[in-house]
């Protein structure tokens, strides 16, 4: 997305959003929902009724959905929803492992004296599905993304979600907004909500 002058977005006239079934309104700046892709821009300067009305329904956008692109319009990214904690009683639930110890000093002393002998070990060959893994977690929506990274998922610290952790309405958020943004060609945000699922399923799964 090229560089949009804040005195441009701020002298353009309001455009209203009436989202979701129950026609909740939203407001944003028309040049600035006009520059997040070429179908918006046609929508706003074209010869439509939404136009000249400088209003849209989107009935079929759900507002969650809707507050992510408002979002990313904004700031460059979104906010998923968090997970839904308490499927299970506290006895159920799975425990968060405590923290390593530290290493006693007779072991501290024992591996640093230890240290600069060869490893004999050999290489344990990694299975299909490790492979298959370790490339899934590599992976990246696009190369160019650049400054519009994720919001703390990339590179992430993997760990299996706990039985009290509900991800269904995290996944399908960004799942949506994906949809939303293929559907419109905000090309920016499809790559944005893409990585973002990647980096949560590489994360919690």
């Amino acid at each position: 997305m090229n560089f949009i002058p804040a005195e441009i977005i701020a002298s353009s006239p309001p455009f209203r959003f009436l989202v979701g079934p129950n026609q909740r309104e939203f407001i944003m700046y028309t040049a600035l929902f006009a520059h997040q892709s070429p179908v918006f821009e046609k929508l706003v300067n074209g010869n439509f009724s939404e136009s000249t009305e400088k209003c849209i329904q989107w009935k079929s956008v759900d507002e969650d959905t809707f507050i992510c692109f408002w979002q990313y319009a904004h700031t460059g990214r979104y906010t998923a929803a968090p997970p839904i904690i308490g499927l299970k009683t506290e006895s159920e639930a799975t425990p968060e492992p405590p923290p390593p110890s530290p290493p006693s000093p007779a072991l501290v002393g024992l591996f640093s004296s230890t240290a600069t002998k060869k490893d004999e070990t050999p290489p344990r060959n990694l299975t299909k599905r490790e492979i298959q893994w370790n490339e899934f977690q590599n992976q990246r929506a696009s190369a160019n993304f650049g400054a519009f990274r994720s919001t703390g998922l990339f590179n992430p610290r993997v760990r299996s979600n706990y039985a009290h952790e509900d991800y269904t309405n995290h996944f399908l958020l960004h799942a949506r907004v994906y949809v939303f943004a293929e559907c419109y060609g905000v090309k920016g945000l499809m790559d944005l909500s893409l990585n973002e699922l990647h980096g949560t399923l590489a994360q919690y799964t």
